[in-house]
Formats: C-alpha cells, structure tokens, sequence
C-alpha cells in the first residue's frame, strides 16, 4: 500500500515522523511525500537494521532522541542536509556514499564502529561521542570536531580537507590519527589533548612563496590550544601561507622530520587575516618552547635557531616595554658578539676587530711612541703587528711591550681592551661548543 502526503504548497513544511510504522513506510518507499522540504523523525527505537535511502524531493532530514539498535546505514542519501540531533547507536553504523551539504551529527552516542566513507559532504560537524569513527575516501570541504573525543578517530590516508577543526578536548582514552593528506587550513582553537593526536606526512596543497596579509591561501593557526603530546611526523609547516599562534602550550609535543619555520616571515599572533600584527611576547614565549622541544629531543640545530629568534624577540619585547635595561645590555651584547650563539665565525671576527680597535688605542696613548706613516719601516711593523696578538691574551703582562712602558691613560685602554677581549673570546667559544656533547 502506498501512502500518499501531500502536506501543503509551502515548501518549507515538515513532515514529522514519530512512530516506527510510518518511518518504515518512508524507508521502504511506502510513503510518496509531496510538497515537503523538510522530514523530522523523532523520539523512535529501531531494533532491526536499516538503511536508509535517498528521497526525492526532500531538502533536509533530521532525526531526534532516535534510538538505533541494530545495524544502521545511510546509503547514497542525496539530500542537502541531514542531521542526527541526540540519537543513540548500538550497532555498527555507515555512511557510504552521501552526497549532502551539510551533514551534522550533535550530542549523538555511536557505541561500536563508525565510518562516513565515499561521497560527498561539504560540511561535516561532529559533535558526538565515538568508540571508533572511520574517515575515509570522501571528499570533504570542512570537517569540524566540536565534541570530546575519548575514543579512536581515524582519517584515512590520501584525503583532501579544505578545513579542518578541532575545538575539543581529546580526552586520556582518545586517538586521533591523520596520515598522508592534504588539508589546506587546520586550526586548534579552544581545544585541549589529554590522549593521543598524530599528524603525519600533512601538507597543505595551496602554498605560495610570495605571502601578503591580504591574500593568504592557507594557514595553521593554533588559538587558546593545549597540544600535550601530540606528535608531528614530516607535517610540511613550510607548505602553510599562514601560522597562527596565540595562547598556545606546545612544549610536551614531538616534531620529527620537517620542522617548524625558525622565522617569523609567515608567523601571526592574531587570528586576524587582514593585518599582520606580532606581539614580541607571543613570538619570544612561542620560540622559548620551541627550544625546548627540541632541546629534549636533542635536535642541537634546530635547539640553537629557536633559541635565538627567543633571544630575538626577547629583547624586542623588552625595548618595546622600555624595562630592564640590564638584560636588554646583554641581549645586545650577546647578538652583536655571535648572533645569540649561531655563528662563532662571527664572534672570532669581532674578536680580531674590537682587539685591534683596543690595541691602537693603547698604542696611540703610550708616550714613547709617535706613529707616523712617513717614519714607518718594516722592523717597526712586525714589532707592532707581533705585540696585537700579545694584546689578544687578555692575561699578557703590563708591560707586555718591552722598553715602552704604559702610562695611565694607556693602562685604562689596556684594562678596557682586556674586558672586551676576553668576553669576546669566551662567546666565541661558546657558540663553538654548542655542537659539542654536553
């Protein structure tokens, strides 16, 4: 028997389904639906397994405090929206093949294994709670997790994401695995990890090498986020146009293979995209955890990079905020000797110049010795130039040159040069152990 509903000529009426013969009259194709956008079932219990098929004509269908005791599926549903709002599922659940703007599935309980495969979806937002939830082969505008996650979430591999996003928690008992795909945004906002969240081999496929503010392709942004241990596997940082970091605890992460961008050329402190603003704070607390990443991982390279732009922006935080002139004295000192460790090539350069430049001065200021390029000889050069490398020890002796005693003006300059000198060399050293084994 066919049943015939033929609600009204208003094409945004709902038909609503609230017992379980009608709902099996619907599936089966007992009931020809006209003049209806909209189908709500709600408040039902299936004990038998269902699928449910595409229905012609219908805009959107939305299920409501429904129970689904056995095996249920939605199989190449062709609708604009569908929606499960408070649903309970104890059996095996799919959806294979929909073909839906927007599927949403709200405050749900899915008991046993889930997967949302092939299709098409543009919008898909999970705010439910899953033992096991499948990804798969579907193509995918914007994924959103909105809900706790205590079970085990897979997305496929080979998958292309327009966005993706999580504003949740990923709770002790939870897994979130994302492998060899595309994902052109992914944001962590208001999002914490307690369990388990592995990204690896993930790149974005729209990345450009010429970056502006007004014109970005895609972007990482992590807001208000606690990553805990999560893992980055060659996840390409680089690929992205846009980093977006603000309040953010990253130190227990691993990253391994690519690393993390040591400049702050695609680095955003706001989640704005219409300005780029950097907040020497942000920045000098962001790379300070980068440092220590690495530091634990015993990744000396990348361990001394971070550490610099720390230093960096450090010291930009403090000149912004015109305060502890002390530690700014020692920033400065500490780039202008050796670039906050990175180069010791640069340190033993400035050893040679500001020990020359100390050097002259003390000559100059000897009384005995007029210099004078009309009077200059060669014995008199390699004297000189022999007594520069005895200057260099900042232990040489007072009267280091024979037969020239110092006076006062040239012991100042000698006691100057002695300082400068011997901070030089010890900076120089440092940044030459910082390869070495602790």
């Amino acid at each position: 028997m066919i049943i015939h509903v033929d609600m009204s000529k208003d094409e945004s009426v709902t038909y609503k389904i609230t017992s379980i013969e009608e709902f099996d009259n619907l599936i089966q194709g007992k009931s020809q639906i006209d003049n209806v956008s909209k189908i709500l079932i709600k408040d039902i219990t299936v004990e038998d397994s269902i699928r449910v098929p595409s229905i012609p004509k219908i805009q959107s269908i939305e299920f409501s405090s429904c129970v689904f005791k056995n095996y249920f599926e939605c199989y190449s549903t062709e609708v604009d929206l569908i929606s499960f709002e408070q649903c309970t599922f104890l059996g095996t659940t799919h959806f294979n093949s929909v073909i839906s703007r927007r599927l949403l599935l709200n405050r749900c309980i899915f008991n046993t294994y889930t997967s949302i495969i092939f299709g098409t979806i543009n919008r898909l937002e999970i705010d439910s709670t899953f033992s096991n939830l499948l990804i798969g082969d579907i193509k995918i505008d914007t994924l959103l997790f909105k809900s706790n996650i205590s079970g085990q979430v897979v997305i496929e591999e080979g998958q292309a994401i327009e966005m993706l996003k999580f504003s949740n928690t990923i709770e002790s008992s939870g897994e979130v695995n994302l492998k060899r795909s595309i994902v052109n945004h992914i944001c962590f906002q208001n999002f914490t990890n307690h369990g388990i969240l592995n990204l690896q081999n993930i790149k974005s496929g729209t990345s450009s090498d010429t970056i502006t503010a007004q014109k970005l392709t895609s972007s990482f942004s992590l807001i208000s986020a606690n990553l805990g241990s999560a893992t980055f596997l060659d996840f390409d940082f680089h690929s992205f146009d846009k980093i977006c970091i603000e309040n953010i605890k990253i130190n227990n992460i691993s990253i391994y293979g690519i690393s993390f961008p040591a400049n702050s050329r695609k680095i955003f402190t706001d989640n704005s995209f219409s300005e780029k603003k950097l907040d020497e704070n942000k920045l000098y607390e962001f790379y300070n955890q980068l440092h220590v990443i690495m530091q634990r991982q015993g990744h000396r390279v990348n361990e001394l990079l971070y550490y610099a732009e720390f230093m960096k922006w450090h010291l930009k935080d403090l000149w912004r905020k015109k305060k502890n002139w002390a530690m700014m004295t020692s920033l400065v000192l500490n780039k202008i000797s050796t670039n906050y460790g990175k180069s010791w090539l640069q340190g033993a350069i400035g050893t040679f110049v500001i020990g020359w430049v100390f050097y002259f001065l003390y000559t100059i200021s000897l009384p005995s010795v007029n210099i004078s390029l009309d009077n200059a000889n060669w014995n008199d050069t390699t004297f000189f130039i022999g007594e520069y490398f005895n200057f260099l020890n900042p232990a040489h002796r007072v009267d280091f040159m024979k037969g020239l005693p110092p006076n006062w003006i040239a012991s100042i300059w000698d006691f100057l040069g002695r300082i400068a000198v011997g901070f030089m060399i010890y900076q120089t050293i440092s940044a030459f152990r910082r390869f070495g084994i602790r």
